[in-house]
């Protein structure tokens, strides 16, 4: 039964009076075989560390305790309130296993318990209607002294696993994330735990060492690098492993080949859900950072001696700091005094609105899918508050897969856009003088018509009327088809008089009436 208990409040009555108001939450018929099941599985129902279930031999619901119902998000009351199971769990709750193919009724656990006498277990993933997923561990039973129609009753054990299963999930993703980054990078990488097991590599950290992935993973890492890097990188794995906080150092080390190098190394923890400790770590060659500043530094000139011998407006930004140059010839071109500071956003703000998010996305849209370059024409707002059209198209430079720099170059095309626009003006101002020619020549057509009706064919009818009632007749039949002659004659008279009104344009029925 399910109560609800009120304390009533009388002035002036120190007594403490209750009302309570109890009511059934089961039928006759469940109740029955519930109070059947209480007398000799009282303990499962009321206090389970686990879910319990008791179906009969239909899998209908005779009893559950409330374990069962807080791993479905609801109250007991309402899942003794469900009826046909079957019906339901096949047409509207959504129940797949663990590979995301739908579980039929009669494939569940506690179905094939009974039709088959074994113990089953399954886990299954149930779709809450919030959208919740909840991952059920079913252990079904028969319950040998309970039955129904010759079939027995089963219990199930119900285990609430979701929370196992996320964070195998969670394992699973982060474990993939790091190969794929160990995969792409160019720079020796690993990924070790606290016994010194290499787990992970780049190709890069293999190639290094001349080393096959296949002997290398699962060993120790100080049986696979020369005992002189060993021994150097020794100590600042264990500071970074005890401390918990990422190390940046540079350091000297001596290859097989008796050559030093000079590296930059970082090691930095990773937190595992799992509470496992592991390091990462990757070395860059100062050598070949070295190299690399020196091709930035004279690509730089060369954009500086370009600037200079060119009349083009161009610009640079540089996407890892965010600051962007232009050059002389483009701040002239929108009236602006030079200035550095001006980033990214001072740029977009100053583009018209109805163009500022689709450049705006385009850009995006080129380094997101690594495109070479990019172009669109939009309304920039210049310095006098005017608009001017410009032609923008930038390209990207990569690293690593990454954007770090975009070149491009600005043409202004207002006088272009505005010669289309007088030309599509004179187009439309043509295409009107035509409209309008046809227009005239068809209703002109229509007046003359019109004319023709009523002052040529109109006069022969009504001549042809005039002879009609001069004719003599003689007996009352001839009387008759006279008359209709004449009416039909008079008819058409008036259906050519309308439809001559109708075939002149309004302005000349003004100037004539038609009668």
């Amino acid at each position: 039964m399910k109560w609800q208990i009120n304390r009533l409040v009388e002035p002036n009555n120190e007594d403490t009076t209750y009302f309570c108001l109890g009511y059934k939450i089961l039928d006759t018929e469940r109740q029955n075989r519930f109070n059947s099941l209480v007398r000799n599985h009282c303990q499962l129902i009321i206090e389970g560390l686990t879910g319990v279930l008791f179906q009969d031999s239909t899998g209908e619901l005779i009893a559950a305790n409330q374990k069962l119902a807080s791993m479905f998000e609801t109250t007991l009351e309402k899942l003794y309130c469900i009826k046909n199971v079957a019906s339901l769990w096949d047409n509207e709750w959504a129940i797949e296993d663990e590979n995301g193919a739908t579980v039929p009724f009669e494939e569940s656990p506690f179905r094939l318990t009974q039709k088959t006498g074994q113990s089953h277990r399954k886990t299954i993933v149930v779709t809450l209607p919030n959208g919740n997923k909840h991952w059920l561990l079913f252990n079904s039973q028969i319950l040998a002294e309970e039955e129904e129609n010759g079939l027995p009753f089963v219990v199930s054990s119900v285990i609430d696993i979701t929370r196992e299963r996320k964070l195998h999930t969670e394992l699973k993703d982060g474990e993939h994330l790091m190969k794929a980054f160990l995969q792409e990078t160019p720079n020796p990488a690993w990924v070790i735990d606290e016994d010194e097991t290499l787990l992970f590599a780049s190709k890069a950290f293999l190639e290094h060492f001349n080393i096959k992935e296949a002997d290398a993973i699962g060993n120790k890492v100080t049986h696979l690098v020369p005992p002189s890097i060993s021994e150097a990188l020794y100590k600042d794995h264990l500071e970074v492993l005890y401390s918990g906080n990422p190390l940046q150092i540079t350091r000297q080390l001596e290859l097989a080949t008796g050559q030093n190098i000079v590296t930059l190394i970082n090691i930095f923890p990773i937190n595992m859900p799992s509470g496992r400790r592991l390091l990462g770590g990757q070395s860059v060659s100062l050598a070949e950072k070295t190299k690399l500043e020196k091709e930035l530094m004279r690509a730089q000139e060369r954009l500086w001696t370009l600037n200079r011998a060119t009349s083009d407006a161009i610009w640079e930004w540089d996407m890892q700091n965010g600051q962007i140059f232009r050059n002389e010839t483009l701040m002239e071109m929108i009236g602006y005094q030079p200035d550095n500071s001006r980033g990214l956003s001072w740029w977009l703000r100053r583009i018209h609105p109805e163009d500022r998010n689709r450049v705006a996305d385009k850009v995006k849209e080129a380094t997101d899918h690594l495109q070479p370059s990019w172009q669109d024409s939009y309304r920039f707002k210049c310095a006098d508050g005017s608009y001017k059209f410009v032609q923008d198209r930038g390209f990207v430079v990569y690293e690593n897969g990454l954007p770090v720099k975009m070149i491009g170059s600005l043409q202004d095309i207002s006088a272009i856009k505005e010669l289309e626009t007088k030309l599509n003006d004179e187009r439309l101002h043509r295409q009107k003088e035509i409209s309008e020619t046809v227009i005239q020549v068809a209703e002109d057509e229509r007046t003359k018509l019109g004319h023709e009706l009523h002052d040529n064919v109109n006069q022969v009818l009504s001549t042809a009327k005039l002879f009609v009632d001069m004719l003599a007749v003689s007996s009352p039949d001839q009387q008759t088809l006279k008359d209709k002659g004449t009416d039909y004659i008079t008819l058409a008279i008036e259906e050519i008089r309308k439809l001559s009104r109708d075939l002149v344009a309004p302005q000349l029925k003004e100037e004539k009436t038609f009668r």
